[in-house]
């Protein structure tokens, strides 16, 4: 697997071909979400975190799927 940076042009962070499936790129969307933070001090974590994925999902995955392409958020 050999990753490459993504087109400043496209959503997402990185590219990597043949992650999830041989020959086919997977684009990751990566977001450092604190839950340390003063606005989520009384929000549940893992509720938290779920909401911030689904938020990077809606970003980009249409289009990556238009393109033929996977697309993975790592939130944490």
């Amino acid at each position: 697997m050999a990753a490459t940076i993504l087109k400043p042009d496209l959503e997402g962070d990185r590219v990597v071909r043949g992650f999830w499936k041989h020959g086919r790129e997977c684009i990751f969307d990566i977001l450092n979400a604190s839950t340390e933070s003063q606005s989520c001090r009384n929000k549940d974590p893992t509720k938290f975190l779920a909401s911030q994925e689904k938020d990077e999902k809606g970003t980009c995955k249409e289009a990556c799927h238009e393109q033929r392409k996977y697309f993975t958020p790592l939130v944490w």
